[in-house]
């Protein structure tokens, strides 16, 4: 899986640096390989770099049906709550995609029942619901030892994921750049577990935040080279990165005139 997860992300950097020189290539490589959450990534061999590999062709390329099957494979195999949102964003700005990943993980899901029963899954929903909560055989069911969302939620906590939730769904509905990076940190935050691992999914919203928040990204990427600082705040972090997605009133105008001159033109 390290293997992998490094072929993924070399694979990634060549693609997104495509016409810069070799300098500095070989430095948003460093950079990316550098990046605490891949560093965490690959030494546990987790699977969120395949998660972004599978999100690829649907944020980087035009709605296709074609476009959203590895999506679908990966909601069937590793169905995780922070991809939610980011099916909120595919149901507005990549709908042709998001009908293909439904299908392809409900076809993927019923095949897996048939196969293996429904056991499997009922422990996938009860590691989910139980979070923080302790178990009956007085063990917990899910450790938030190293969890970086909000969760476990408090009237405190509650307010907080309810305003990330609203802000991440209103960027969302205005614009697909700033949505989609907005779905990506919402994704994290909301999540009832988020290891430092999960972070590296943010590796494909550095392209799209460069192009309208170029200097809060450069700050963010900044500071999440420094470990300490992230380990110790990486859910401040987000919520700063949310922050700098949220659009401004004029961003907001510029996004309607474009959509009056599409209609009319």
């Amino acid at each position: 899986m390290t293997l992998i997860g490094a072929t993924i992300l070399l694979t990634g950097v060549t693609l997104e640096t495509r016409g810069r020189v070799l300098v500095d290539r070989v430095l948003v490589a460093v950079a990316a390989l550098g990046f605490a959450p891949v560093v965490y990534e690959l030494s546990l061999g987790q699977v969120t770099l395949l998660i972004a590999a599978a999100l690829y062709p649907v944020v980087r390329h035009e709605d296709a049906f074609r476009n959203g099957l590895p999506m679908g494979i990966v909601l069937a195999v590793a169905p995780k709550p922070m991809l939610l949102p980011l099916l909120a964003w595919m149901l507005v700005w990549r709908r042709r995609a998001l009908v293909t990943a439904l299908l392809g993980a409900l076809t993927l899901t019923s095949v897996g029942v048939v196969l293996y029963g429904t056991d499997q899954y009922a422990t996938w929903a009860s590691v989910l619901t139980g979070a923080g909560r302790e178990s009956v055989a007085g063990t917990f069911a899910l450790s938030l030892v190293g969890n970086f969302s909000l969760w476990p939620l408090d009237p405190v906590r509650i307010v907080v994921a309810t305003a990330v939730g609203a802000v991440a769904l209103w960027t969302i509905l205005q614009d697909s750049s700033r949505g989609f990076v907005a779905a990506l940190l919402a994704g994290l935050l909301l999540a009832p577990y988020t290891g430092l691992y999960a972070a590296s999914i943010l590796l494909l919203a550095v392209k799209p935040a460069l192009a309208f928040a170029p200097r809060a990204t450069r700050v963010l990427a900044l500071m999440a080279n420094l470990s300490l600082a992230l380990l110790l705040a990486l859910a401040a972090w987000s919520v700063i990165g949310l922050a700098a997605c949220f659009p401004s009133v004029r961003s907001r105008s510029i996004w309607v005139s474009v959509r009056a001159n599409r209609r009319h033109g």
